[in-house]
């Protein structure tokens, strides 16, 4: 997660600084039905995940909406490392490591929200 000074903007969660989020930005960051796969599929595995990993266990998820395909994986590996992932760090629900490729320290709630 990103270092940042706990102020009137954050929650103490886990020792760590969560940021306040409106329903608003939590709407619009999980508006996107991936990033509440991401989420839920990073909770079922140990920690750290790699991003083949992750990418393995969303397929799992729902494996009749992305076909077991070596190019949809690929694509959906693009996706998750350019844009999924860096969102949900941003919104420190997550820490992304982009040049390990891994996922640590998943959020469990946010202002009473339950991830």
């Amino acid at each position: 997660m990103h270092d940042r000074p706990v102020d009137s903007s954050t929650a103490e969660l886990d020792s760590r600084s969560v940021p306040s989020l409106s329903t608003g930005q939590l709407q619009t960051l999980f508006a996107s039905g991936r990033r509440q796969q991401i989420v839920r599929a990073i909770r079922t595995c140990a920690q750290p995940i790699s991003l083949d990993t992750l990418v393995d266990t969303v397929v799992a998820q729902n494996p009749e909406e992305v076909p077991d395909e070596a190019a949809v994986r690929k694509r959906l590996r693009v996706t998750l490392y350019h844009v999924d992932l860096p969102k949900l760090d941003e919104a420190d629900i997550l820490c992304f490591d982009e040049q390990e490729r891994v996922v640590t320290d998943v959020a469990d709630e946010i202002d009473g929200v339950r991830l």
